[in-house]
């Protein structure tokens, strides 16, 4: 027999098994030192849970605690708030700037624009370049996809009704096992 799982090991606990699966477990537990240990955690677990007294929950527990929750103070106006303070500081640094170098006021602004204007230029050709890549990764898709629709109706043409029986099977059992690979790797639970 195998390892008992943890499931098993508490179903066990709690007298959840079958008469087989208990005798199996039961001989399984007097040749496994790991799976023994294991039980023996679990029971002392749950041993400790069972003296644990219910907690009993105030009736009126949500309401205390959705009282205490500030209510929302955004102001509809929030973006022209912050629009204001950005523009101010901007405003206050280039002032700061001009006085700490010595450039004049239009000299600065004359920059700033046209540094603005030079961000604005990068940004709409790597977006225009951005968005080609994209149509052409598309459109390479489809064309991939299309590809392999004409050879699988070719290959179609030479195998019978047998072997798509048989590939749809093994399909299916990969699809299965991906999906348990997946479950055991990625989704959390108790392992022993």
């Amino acid at each position: 027999m195998n390892c008992l799982r943890p499931a098993d090991i508490y179903l066990y606990i709690e007298n959840g098994l079958d008469p087989a699966a208990a005798r199996e477990a039961d001989e399984h537990l007097a040749l496994c030192p790991s799976c023994r240990s294991a039980f023996e955690e679990r029971r002392a677990l749950m041993d400790a849970v069972a003296g644990i007294p219910d907690l009993e929950v105030p009736p009126d527990l949500a309401a205390k605690v959705l009282a205490r929750i500030p209510p929302d103070r955004s102001s509809r106006f929030g973006w022209l708030v912050a629009f204001i303070i950005g523009l101010s500081s901007f405003l206050l640094g280039g002032l700061a700037y001009v006085i700490l170098t010595g450039q004049s006021l239009t000299g600065f602004l004359i920059d700033a624009v046209r540094s603005a204007w030079d961000v604005m230029r990068i940004a709409s050709i790597v977006f225009i370049k951005s968005a080609k890549l994209t149509v052409l990764g598309f459109d390479l898709l489809f064309k991939f996809i299309g590809e392999i629709g004409k050879g699988l109706a070719r290959f179609g043409g030479l195998i019978g009704p047998e072997v798509y029986a048989a590939c749809f099977l093994l399909f299916l059992a990969l699809a299965v096992l991906l999906v348990a690979g997946f479950q055991r790797k990625f989704l959390p639970g108790e392992k022993s």
